[in-house]
């Protein structure tokens, strides 16, 4: 069951993915944490391990593990639009996806894409037991 948790501390659920190549100016989710807030950009921080290594000449295994959200699901509190004006607020739950479940479809290659991955049988849409309610 997916559940949004606690909606006086979650505002949304969203599935991020670790981008490949890892780009070197995006969020850390921190590892063994349910919930993320959306840092401040006066207040984030994100700086190489060594001052004296820049990000483009760090190893790929040396950077941080850092996600960057899909546009496969997100799932928000009605409140936090109404009274954020947002629709991610500021305090974001981690649904984790795996393989292809994040896949972005934002336009038409995508979709061909898609269907490349079906026809050779790498992706496909998972079995739902449940009746629609």
């Amino acid at each position: 069951t997916l559940t949004l948790g606690n909606s006086q501390v979650n505002h949304t659920l969203q599935p991020p993915n670790p981008p490949t190549p890892q780009p070197p100016n995006l969020q850390p989710w921190p590892k063994g944490h349910t919930t993320r807030t959306t840092p401040q950009p006066s207040t984030f921080n994100l700086e190489p391990s060594t001052p004296h290594t820049p990000w483009h000449s760090t190893p790929y295994q040396a950077l941080p593990e850092v996600y960057v959200q899909n546009a496969s699901l997100e799932i928000a509190w009605s409140r936090v639009v109404l009274e954020e004006y947002t629709i991610a607020g500021k305090v974001i739950m981690p649904f984790i996806t795996h393989d292809h479940e994040g896949l972005d479809i934002n336009d038409l290659k995508d979709w061909w894409y898609l269907e490349y991955l079906i026809e050779q049988g790498e992706a496909h849409l998972p079995l739902v037991s449940q009746k629609p309610i």
